[in-house]
């Protein structure tokens, strides 16, 4: 990719100075992200590096391994195993926007006390709650 590896921010420091300040990188390099030359090389940049995966590349390899038609073979250059498909099918979903991750959330919270905080109350409340997983 570069010596950057992908950081907008330490691009811009290289081809402008080092002497800035990281919020003035990282805004300049946003600015710069919208123009469109920009991000035609950058996407040329990256559609000729072999060490980046496309996302219809990325999805065409998860569906072929969701689906089980592409088993770790000799000349797999990912080094797969079939365990993979359960996950592949996972992503494919995941990128797609039918797995939604989903958690419930109780609380012992007075209905009337609730309807009574102000949004920044609220807000303090739901941050000083202690969040438990289910480690499944």
């Amino acid at each position: 990719m570069g010596e950057a590896a992908g950081n907008g921010a330490e691009a811009y420091r290289m081809v402008y100075g080092r002497d800035m300040s990281d919020d003035a990188a990282a805004n300049n390099a946003s600015r710069l992200m919208g123009n469109d030359r920009i991000k035609a090389a950058i996407a040329e940049r990256v559609a000729s590096c072999p060490l980046v995966a496309g996302r219809y590349r990325l999805q065409r390899r998860l569906t072929l391994l969701a689906m089980g038609e592409q088993r770790g073979s000799d000349d797999d250059e990912w080094g797969t195993k079939p365990s993979d498909e359960i996950r592949a099918a996972e992503l494919l979903l995941k990128t797609q926007g039918e797995l939604v991750e989903r958690r419930e959330v109780t609380t012992k919270v007075d209905p009337e006390a609730a309807r009574k905080m102000t949004p920044e109350g609220f807000a303090a409340y739901v941050a000083s709650l202690h969040v438990e997983t289910d480690a499944a």
